[in-house]
């Protein structure tokens, strides 16, 4: 027996390394001799103990005739099973025919070869070929892209033409796609425009896509830009979640100009420069603690490795006879090992290897790297030296650990005892604090003062009585959000102003805060039947805006929109996220009502006084969310007027609201009431038609519509509903009814008048901020100018007393002059540039404001 002279081929798989060898031998048969055709695999694998690899198994498949060739190996799916498994694709030419046979194998076990597919050409293949999942051959002959595979049988050609191949992968709406580069034919002089030498190489070629099971051409847009395919190498394309959990299409480029891209969803991300030239192939590693590598090929014999993350080369080699990336030492992470040529060993073919995954694990040559510095005394003590410096770091950092859980036990208490004495201050109960050494703090303050009393002046002001404020309290369940609503007294329409709500839990219900993060709005009761809606000053939306992270549950509180029904003027919302009050099971809230109340004094002056009122508990258990027992509904039957409006201000309170101006110049709009409910077929809601509903494809309440005539040619149309996309198909259906003059403009920020307020609140804190600005410049460089004043006359005064008269007459005058001088700089103070920065910065930011809603209103 005697090798036929081709190399060998290597294939890593299931971390062990498979040799396929073909060889040849003379057999008798039928009295003569005969020369036979063996593939002979072994399966090696890497002992960490011993640093050198091991024979585990071998195997052979005959064949009859002697011009064989291995033409390649790879790892595909096995489409029957779903496995992934080595494959082999074999040549045998026929001198009488002069075609070519070709072999497909399959290694199912360590010692079983399947023959899965035989094919015969009249041609040998050469360019590009592949073993891709199925398995499928793949190969490129000229400009023709051919493929076989064992379930069709048969060779197939692409319908379009590929003059080059740099990838063939799997796609998970397409299947095996193949993608390529194609030249595009450019005009030349007399058939138009020509271009010039540089546009002519970018334009010049084109990506091309193709689906091979579906034979149709696939996008390529969200892989790689145009400009990419007159220098592109080879590609590898896989699809990984960003940091928001949405699939990215990343795909890694190499580039004839040497350069590594990285791109994501055919946005250019990052680049790094290669030490070689002429890249082959790329692959990805996931080596040790998540790190990711490519490892780009290059010919002839030069290999790098790139990292992921800083994109950076992370090593290369020269002299390489092969690259593998798996498994090879069974620690649960792929290492890279690199097989070089070694010119003394021609039988030994992994005589010369490195293995690692540029972390903990580097074996080289049968050495472990770890051994050979244990081996030395230097490498002792280093090791040593290293061990003590990560010790007292390791000690360091338990310090500061402890140091941190000890402070956050603290806050934790500090706050588990500051909303406890919240909620027994708004449930009227009397609350003892611990002292500070209980805490284990220091008082910072002087703690033999004693405490005022109401006799030392003092008076405790009465708190109303909240049965004489409030007359009702409802809760609905609207989609994921909880709506608390408190309808208020006529008496408390009168009195109160910026009323809002909030939500407390009771103890007992969780570990962390009772509180709920909501966001307030302020409302302005007042007598009209319908009350006005107030934006809050630019401090307190800020303040409200910080939103606390461990809150249970977040929402919008107290709104009243001023299209509400004229009896509830009166009437108060919070709405919450549900979802985190139910994964307590069952929830009790203490519903706070908070106000200022106007108090009349002597003659006709007015004081404010600001109330915090509990209004009673409300309670919401998982089996009522899931039996529908405060689920809001519109269209339910033989509802009163009470819950009808209940229901109604629920849905109005929880759906995002939004506003548009019809406006026509060719007809009325007079009937478009008449129009919704007929064209449209919307409902006006019970008890209070001049709300209407407009039902979607579903069943559920979608889209909530009031319509205010401003004038024969326009009109305000109000839209309350769940989400955006709800209300797309609700303006595309109100526009395909419209007239084709009628013109919709959505109002941002709401009404004229709206806009008008605003304005008018934005004014008024420039004015202000103009003014504070001012006087605290002036106070600041008043004072720096009396300090100076006063160390000069420190420093005359000082002075020792001259000898004769003469010299004190000069001193009197030198005195009166500095005096007139100061006098005059103190009529002429100028500002130093940093102040004059700071007033300029603050004046700007609030003058932009004003300009954007002056921008608003003139456009509205």
């Amino acid at each position: 027996m005697f090798a036929d002279g081709e190399k060998d081929h290597l294939l890593s798989y299931n971390g062990e390394i498979l040799v396929f060898q073909l060889t040849r031998s003379k057999a008798a048969e039928s009295g003569a001799y005969k020369t036979m055709s063996t593939l002979h695999f072994k399966r090696l694998a890497f002992d960490p103990g011993t640093g050198h690899f091991s024979q585990k198994g071998s195997g052979q498949f005959g064949f009859k005739g002697v011009n064989l060739k291995i033409i390649c190996c790879s790892c595909a799916v096995d489409s029957r099973t779903g496995m992934v498994l080595p494959c082999v694709l074999i040549h045998k030419r026929r001198k009488k025919s002069g075609g070519t046979k070709y072999v497909l194998l399959l290694l199912h076990t360590p010692d079983d070869l399947e023959c899965c597919l035989k094919f015969q050409l009249d041609y040998e293949i050469a360019d590009d070929v592949q073993l891709c999942d199925g398995p499928t051959v793949l190969w490129r002959r000229q400009s023709s892209l051919c493929y076989i595979s064992p379930q069709t049988k048969t060779v197939s050609n692409a319908l379009v033409e590929f003059p080059s191949v740099k990838w063939a992968g799997e796609s998970e709406d397409e299947g095996l796609v193949v993608v390529g580069v194609k030249s595009v034919h450019l005009p030349v002089d007399g058939d138009g425009p020509s271009l010039s030498l540089s546009d002519g190489v970018i334009w010049g070629s084109e990506f091309i896509g193709y689906a091979l099971e579906k034979q149709k051409l696939v996008t390529t847009g969200g892989l790689l830009p145009h400009g990419y395919s007159c220098v592109l190498a080879c590609m590898h394309v896989f699809v990984a979640e960003d940091h928001d959990g949405r699939p990215r299409t990343n795909v890694v480029a190499a580039t004839s100009k040497k350069q590594l891209l990285w791109f994501q969803d055919g946005v250019p991300m990052d680049t790094c420069q290669l030490p070689f030239e002429e890249p082959s192939r790329i692959q990805l590693a996931s080596t040790g603690n998540g790190d990711m590598v490519f490892v780009v090929f290059f010919n002839p014999s030069e290999a790098c490795a790139v990292w992921k993350d800083s994109f950076q080369v992370a090593a290369s080699w020269q002299g390489v006879r092969s690259v593998h990336v798996d498994d090879f030492i069974g620690a649960g992470s792929e290492q890279i090992l690199v097989l070089f040529k070694d010119s003394s060993s021609n039988t030994d073919l992994l005589s010369a290897f490195k293995i690692t995954d540029f972390g903990e694990v580097n074996y080289e040559s049968g050495l472990p790297v770890s051994e050979a510095e244990a081996a030395t005394d230097e490498g002792l003590e280093i090791r040593f030296r290293t061990l003590q410096a990560l010790e007292t770091r390791l000690q360091a950092g338990m310090a500061s650990v402890q140091e941190l859980q000890q402070h956050l036990q603290l806050k934790e208490s500090v706050l588990t005892e500051s909303c406890a004495a919240l909620m027994d201050l708004s449930q009227g109960r009397k609350h003892v604090l611990p002292s500070a050494l209980e805490e284990g703090l220091v008082s910072l303050w002087d703690d033999l003062e004693p405490p005022c009393t109401p006799s030392d002046g003092v008076k405790e002001m009465p708190q109303p009585d909240p049965g004489h404020l409030v007359e009702r309290v409802w809760q609905r369940v609207v989609d994921d959000r909880w709506v608390v609503g408190v309808k208020l007294t006529d008496s408390a329409d009168l009195s109160l102003s910026d009323v809002s709500l909030s939500l407390l839990m009771e103890r007992g219900f969780h570990p962390v805060s009772p509180v709920t993060a909501c966001h307030s709005d302020v409302l302005k009761l007042t007598t009209l039947p319908v009350s006005a809606r107030q934006m809050e000053p630019l401090a307190k939306r800020m303040k409200l805006g910080h939103q606390s992270n461990e809150a249970l549950a977040r929402g919008s509180t107290a709104r009243l929109p001023s299209d509400a029904p004229p009896d509830w003027a009166r009437t108060v919302t919070a709405v919450t996220e549900l979802s985190p009050l139910l994964a307590l099971r069952n929830v009790t809230c203490l519903v706070l009502l908070h106000a200022t109340k106007a108090r009349q004094q002597s003659g006709c002056s007015e004081s404010h006084e600001r109330l915090t009122l509990p209004c009673g508990r409300i309670s919401v258990r998982l089996e009522d969310v899931v039996g529908g027992k405060h689920s809001a509904a519109l269209s339910r039957d033989h509802c009163t007027a009470a819950n009808r409006g209940e229901d109604l201000f629920a849905f109005l309170a929880a759906f995002h609201k939004f506003t548009f101006k019809i406006h026509s110049h060719a007809c009325t709009l007079s009937p478009l009431s008449t129009w919704l409910l007929r064209n449209m077929k919307c409902q006006p809601i019970e008890h209070y038609s001049d709300y209407l509903l407009y039902k979607g494809t579903g069943n559920s309440e979608d889209v909530l519509l009031k319509w205010t005539l401003e004038g024969l040619c326009e009109g305000i149309l109000v839209v309350f509903c769940r989400n955006q996309s709800i209300l797309f198909q609700f303006l595309h259906s109100l526009v395909g009814m419209l007239p084709p003059s009628c013109v919709v403009k959505q109002l941002m920020l709401g009404t004229q008048e709206c806009l008008e307020n605003n304005l008018a609140q934005s004014l008024e804190a420039e004015m202000l901020t103009h003014r504070r600005s001012l006087t605290s410049a002036i106070n600041k460089v008043e004072k720096e100018f009396t300090a100076t004043s006063k160390a000069e006359k420190r420093t005359s005064s000082f002075t020792a007393s001259l000898p004769n008269s003469a010299d004190a007459v000069e001193q009197c005058r030198n005195e009166l002059q500095s005096a007139q001088k100061q006098s005059r700089a103190g009529e002429h103070l100028v500002l130093n540039s940093d102040l004059y920065r700071e007033i300029v910065l603050k004046m700007t930011q609030v003058q932009l404001n004003t300009d954007l809603l002056a921008q608003k209103l003139s456009c509205s």
